[in-house]
């Protein structure tokens, strides 16, 4: 006998908090070239973000995030990440890509809890 799984709540799936973060963003996945894109939002697991181009699921990719205004050290923050979910932007102006951190270092994890703060 299949048990069948629990109705959506509507509740947020996600367990780290987002905070708003516009800025722009270069992508590059395996065997296509650099694109440009902007973020709209962030957190301590992953970045959402707007690409001319839909990357599918489970795509490894290199991030550099531009670094905000006002940021005293105004490096770029180089991330690796995986594209945890895509679809088409309202409008049709490219595509919603929600990515998930895959490896942070130690200088990429301080400059995210700057960002983070409140």
């Amino acid at each position: 006998m299949q048990s069948t799984p629990p109705a959506s709540t509507g509740r947020e799936r996600r367990s780290h908090r987002r905070k708003t973060l516009n800025v722009a963003v270069q992508l590059c996945h395996p065997g296509r070239q650099l694109c440009d894109g902007h973020s709209f939002d962030i957190s301590a697991a992953g970045v959402g973000l707007i690409a001319p181009i839909g990357v599918p699921v489970g795509t490894a990719c290199n991030l550099s995030l531009a670094p905000p205004d006002g940021v005293p050290d105004g490096n770029p923050i180089e991330l690796q990440a995986v594209v945890a979910h895509t679809v088409l932007s309202r409008g049709g102006a490219g595509f919603r890509l929600d990515l998930r951190y895959a490896e942070v270092s130690t200088p990429a994890a301080a400059a995210l809890a700057r960002l983070l703060k409140d």
